[in-house]
């Protein structure tokens, strides 16, 4: 009797400890989410207001160079102008990456074509001492997701080797595909469900990452670098892409080196996604002989925006609101061809103008803009609606006049 005593008293005290373990490793990881959801608001509130300001330099920027002389010096200082609010805005993008959000749309992504695409531009970021070598084995190799967040994924990994290497090294991405089962995936960062994945490899032969910062490695804003040399952004948007994936990760290192594994859903065989393609360079119009409304509550960008489409020919009615711009439209709607919403104003916001303007005319022709979506109801209407596209500030005018043309263009 005593030792069926005994061996009561010894299941339960397991179970209290097997309860009490995973207890602790569930409150781990809703604080992680607590915490990356937190990062995801905050870079929410300030995205808008900062891609903005970007949106209007940018703009200005653009709008100068098309009045220089084809030899003018001054076109590679407007160059550094727009190139460096490229970069400013990246900077906010990364943090972005915390949130499930995204101006871009989901597509089928050919992960073996992008790594091509990609390696190209990161190659240009390494020095010659640092050799990326690349197996792609995976048989099956297409994901959902986002494109720009699937180059912004490699390139940040791979940019994290070449900082762990000062001396040089290798860099070496793999593909294959496995398996994970619930207990694999339960060892691993992030929750994914079970089943059948791309894998991806990304490792170097650095030093490793040291014991006492492993857990910190995904904090924002944490970084080794010296003051001024990084952002502390690089691996956290790693994170956030992945986890925007619905993928999973883990890292094995070592002082012989560290190995990102990379865990993506393969696409479903029946996927009616489109299938990304390597963006080709925009055109510039020949005219815009449309009339256009631009609603917009930033001053700086409504005349500039104004004064470039202006330069090509388009007739353009501007409103720093949703409510004049609805005023404006409803007295002449089969005058205009084109309305231009900014996402974010004080009511009536961009999503709501819109509304009220389908209600009016069921086909006109629409652009959203916006330095950050957090909207699902946004990216419902651009999966939804033909004649609604999306352009992201900042801008490049190249662009945004090539997708305005190409949706003045359609029937």
């Amino acid at each position: 009797m005593e030792i069926i005593n005994g061996i009561l008293l010894l299941i339960f005290c397991i179970g209290i400890f097997w309860s009490f373990y995973r207890l602790r490793r569930i409150s781990r990881i809703i604080a992680e989410a607590q915490k990356m959801e937190s990062v995801g608001r905050l870079a929410g509130g300030v995205a808008h207001d900062f891609n903005n300001m970007l949106a209007g330099i940018c703009s200005a920027a653009g709008y100068i160079k098309l009045h220089l002389d084809k030899d003018s010096e001054l076109h590679r200082y407007v160059d550094i102008i727009s190139d460096s609010c490229t970069r400013a805005s990246h900077l906010t993008a990364q943090l972005l990456m915390f949130s499930r959000t995204a101006s871009d749309s989901t597509m089928r992504i050919d992960v073996h074509a992008g790594l091509e695409e990609t390696i190209y531009l990161l190659r240009h970021g390494l020095p010659p001492d640092i050799n990326v070598e690349v197996s792609a084995k995976a048989q099956k190799h297409i994901v959902c997701g986002y494109p720009d967040a699937f180059h912004n994924l490699i390139i940040n990994l791979g940019l994290n080797s070449r900082d762990s290497m000062p001396q040089g090294g290798t860099i070496r991405i793999l593909t294959d595909n496995v398996t994970l089962s619930r207990s694999e995936i339960k060892r691993m960062v992030l929750p994914a469900s079970p089943g059948e994945f791309l894998h991806l490899c990304v490792s170097d032969t650095g030093s490793g990452i040291p014991k006492e910062i492993l857990s910190k490695i995904f904090d924002p804003f944490f970084t080794t670098k010296a003051e001024g040399e990084g952002t502390g952004l690089g691996l956290p948007a790693v994170y956030g892409i992945v986890k925007r994936h619905n993928g999973t990760l883990k890292i094995e290192t070592s002082p012989a080196g560290t190995d990102f594994h990379v865990y993506l859903p393969l696409a479903p065989a029946d996927s009616k996604l489109p299938l990304y393609h390597a963006r080709t360079s925009c055109r510039l119009p020949g005219s815009l002989n449309y009339r256009i409304l631009i609603v917009d509550d930033e001053p700086v960008l409504l005349e500039v925006l104004k004064a470039v489409l202006e330069e090509y020919g388009a007739d353009v009615v501007c409103a720093d609101n949703g409510s004049e711009a609805l005023e404006i439209y409803q007295d002449s709607p089969e005058s205009f061809d084109l309305i231009m919403l900014d996402v974010i104003m004080k009511a009536p916001d961009g999503i709501a103008v819109y509304h009220v303007l389908r209600g009016i005319s069921p086909c006109a022709k629409v652009v959203f803009m916006s330095g950050y979506n957090e909207d699902t109801v946004l990216n419902d209407i651009l999966q939804n609606d033909n004649n609604a596209v999306f352009i992201s500030k900042p801008y490049q005018i190249p662009d945004i006049l090539d997708k305005v043309s190409r949706l003045l263009g359609k029937n």
